[in-house]
């Protein structure tokens, strides 16, 4: 059975507070940046390092957007006063 919005959600929301998790995306990104600054870095680390940054964005975003979709669901659910 398919993991329903909520569970997915309580799960995204659990790794985007733990501390664990926050520190390996922040050491990698942290990496990363360095390549950038570094003037003796070849294009290639630097495109390399370009990916990397932009997989962490996609990983933060998809945990964001997930903890998102259930908040959407539970205001779907809900009538505002006017309606």
């Amino acid at each position: 059975m398919p993991d329903t919005i909520k569970a997915i959600a309580a799960r995204a929301k659990a790794l985007s507070e733990d501390p664990t998790f926050l520190d390996v995306m922040q050491r990698i990104r942290e990496r990363q940046i360095a390549v950038f600054l570094d003037a003796s870095s070849t294009p290639e680390a630097r495109e390399e390092a370009h990916v990397l940054i932009r997989a962490l964005e996609a990983i933060t975003n998809q945990l964001k957007s997930d903890e998102d979709d259930w908040a959407f669901e539970q205001k779907k659910g809900q009538h505002r006063g006017s309606d």
